[in-house]
């Protein structure tokens, strides 16, 4: 398709897939449902052997929403392919098994604008089962005050957030981080000197079950593996010890 066309959007959001018939739907609809309607959807479907590509199919009768199916790459690659395809100024991450809430884009986009700053990270909800009560519960997660010197010790900010595409362009999300590669990313813009500022509205709701790949990625061990790529990452190129 033929973007070059159509009016540039105010924000891009960019949703990498892989195998997520059963959720992307909704997801979608959940930014069909957002108060403002310039935006743009890109889904990069990461070689999905299920029905995502039937599911996605059935939205692209809206011209702001482009589907990209590729061979498996991994999600950080998807997660590139989506951001260099993005047209608008402003990046907003997206899951495809997570929802956003109708005003995500809308305000996101205006306390960017009002403070000035590169990235926006916004409070979310959770929604999680629990074995033990044997119901799904939900639960409301603020959004702490920024810290660089907090950050180099854990990731507290989410990686569902939204920023300057300028962002990226400079650091773009690294491969070799592939299973934490949120807390890299916070990481890569703090200290290439990107402000931040966090807003304590809930504005994303995080939809954790077995198959949500950090839920397998700890489950396999593969982030904590990770943890020690980004160490050695920021000792080599920051000159900072974590």
């Amino acid at each position: 398709m033929d973007k070059a066309k159509y009016k540039l959007p105010r924000v891009s959001v960019v949703m990498p897939t892989y195998n997520a018939g059963a959720t992307i739907a909704n997801a979608i609809m959940s930014i069909q449902n957002q108060t403002i309607k310039d935006w743009e959807l890109v889904i990069i479907d990461d070689g999905s052997t299920d029905n995502t590509e039937r599911v996605v199919r059935d939205f692209l009768f809206d011209t702001r929403i482009f589907y990209t199916r590729r061979n498996h790459a991994g999600l950080v690659a998807s997660r590139n392919d989506g951001n260099a395809l993005a047209r608008a100024d402003i990046i907003a991450l997206q899951d495809a098994d997570d929802l956003s809430m109708p005003d995500r884009l809308e305000k996101s986009i205006a306390e960017l604008k009002y403070s000035g700053t590169d990235v926006l990270y916004h409070a979310l909800y959770t929604n999680m089962w629990q074995e033990e009560k044997r119901c799904i519960v939900r639960d409301f997660i603020p959004a702490q005050p920024f810290s660089k010197h907090r950050l180099l010790n854990e990731q507290y900010i989410p990686g569902a957030c939204v920023f300057r595409k300028r962002c990226w362009e400079k650091k773009p999300f690294r491969m070799e981080t592939q299973y934490a590669f949120d807390w890299m990313m916070h990481l890569d813009f703090a200290f290439s000197g990107f402000t931040y500022r966090a807003f304590n509205t809930g504005l994303y709701e995080y939809v954790r079950h077995d198959n949500s790949a950090s839920v397998m990625f700890e489950r396999q061990g593969l982030r904590q593996k990770a943890f020690e790529v980004i160490k050695g990452i920021m000792q080599k190129e920051y000159g900072i010890q974590t």
